[in-house]
C-alpha cells in the first residue's frame, strides 16, 4: 500500500494525517517507510523524536541524502516494506512529479473548512485529475475533513462542497490539542494504546478512515504472500 498526503496549501494538516497513518499501520504490524518530500521536515522531526521502545520504521528524506551512498539505495524503501505513507510539501509540482504520485496507490486530501481552502482545492482537485491524470483503476483519491467543528457553519459549507465533488469523502478528523502534544513526542493517535474516554469519539472517526484504506489494501501488489499485518486486518 502506497499513501501520498497532498494539498498545494500549507497548514492544512498534511504531516498530521501522514504521521498518524504511519502509527496505525505500525500498530497493526506492519513493515511500514515514511518519505518526507517537504524540505521543511515535519514528518522527520516527528520520526526521530520517537521513543526508542516504539515500532522501528523507515524514514526517506530525498532532501537530505547522505554523501557516500546512492540516490536510489537511499530513496528505495527496504525490502519487505508493506506500507510507505508520503508527506508532501506545500506547492509541490504536480507535473514535475507525475510518475512519483502516479506510484501510489491512494492520493489522500486534506481540507480544512474555510472559504479559501475551498476554492483552493477546487482547482488542486482539477490540476490533479487534468495533469496528472492518475489511473482511477489503480489510484483512489480521497479527501478528509481536517482540525473540523461539526457544528459550526463552516464545517457544514466544506460538508456541501464535498458531497458535491465526484471522489470519496472518507472522514472527518477533529481540531484538538490532543495532536499538537502527540506530535512532538513522536507519537500519534494510535500509539495511545487503550484510548481514553475523551477520545472515543475521535477513534471512530479514525476508525472511518483506515477501514476505508483497509478496503483497498489488497491492490498494493499484484502478486505477493498476504503479511502477518494484512491478516490481522483482514
Amino acid at each position: 500500500m502506497r499513501i501520498i498526503v497532498m494539498n498545494p496549501k500549507g497548514g492544512v494538516g498534511k504531516t498530521t494525517i501522514a504521521t498518524n497513518l504511519v502509527s496505525y499501520y505500525l500498530g497493526k504490524g506492519c513493515k511500514t517507510a515514511l518519505i518526507d518530500l517537504d524540505p521543511q521536515g515535519s514528518s522527520t522531526y516527528w520520526v526521530r523524536k520517537r521513543p526508542i521502545f516504539k515500532a522501528p520504521l523507515q524514514l526517506i528524506e530525498p532532501h537530505n541524502l547522505k554523501a557516500g551512498m546512492t540516490k536510489v539505495f537511499q530513496l528505495t524503501p527496504e525490502r519487505g516494506t508493506e506500507v510507505t505513507v508520503t508527506d508532501t510539501p506545500a506547492g509541490m509540482d504536480l507535473v514535475g512529479n507525475i510518475s512519483q504520485i502516479r506510484n501510489n496507490d491512494v492520493i489522500l486530501i486534506p481540507v480544512t473548512p474555510s472559504v479559501f481552502d475551498i476554492q483552493v482545492i477546487t482547482r488542486f482537485i482539477a490540476d490533479l485529475l487534468i495533469k496528472v491524470k492518475p489511473n482511477r483503476s489503480h489510484t483512489q483519491v480521497a479527501v478528509i475533513a481536517n482540525r473540523c467543528r461539526e457544528n459550526t457553519q463552516s464545517f457544514k459549507k466544506l460538508r456541501l462542497f464535498l458531497e458535491a465533488l465526484n471522489i470519496p469523502f472518507i472522514g472527518i478528523i477533529k481540531d484538538a490539542q490532543f495532536y499538537v502534544g502527540a506530535s512532538e513526542e513522536g507519537l500519534g493517535f494510535f500509539d495511545l494504546g487503550k484510548v481514553q474516554k475523551s477520545l472515543i469519539k475521535e477513534s471512530y472517526r479514525w476508525q472511518a478512515i483506515t477501514q476505508w484504506l483497509d478496503v483497498i489494501k489488497d491492490r498494493s501488489y499484484s502478486v505477493r504472500e498476504v503479511s502477518p499485518c494484512e491478516k490481522e486486518m483482514v
